[in-house]
């Protein structure tokens, strides 16, 4: 990542969702293959875990999308 780059503080592909279910994978290249394939609604996090900051970006995003459930893959 870039130098000044936190990447704590962001979910790879969250502009994207719109949906009622949420799928949240381990890392962008998971997400974007599950792109490929059809799988839509997907978010990754852009660290080995996901952080306190990440879980309330999670929460939040479900929130103004509607979502009521998150699928983990």
């Amino acid at each position: 990542f870039p130098k000044d780059f936190d990447p704590d503080g962001y979910l790879f592909n969250a502009h994207q969702v719109t949906g009622q279910e949420l799928v949240l994978v381990r890392d962008p290249l998971d997400a974007l293959i599950a792109m490929q394939n059809g799988i839509d609604n997907v978010v990754s996090v852009l660290a080995e875990a996901i952080s306190a900051d990440q879980l309330r970006m999670l929460a939040s995003l479900m929130d103004d999308v509607g979502a009521q459930t998150v699928e983990l893959y």
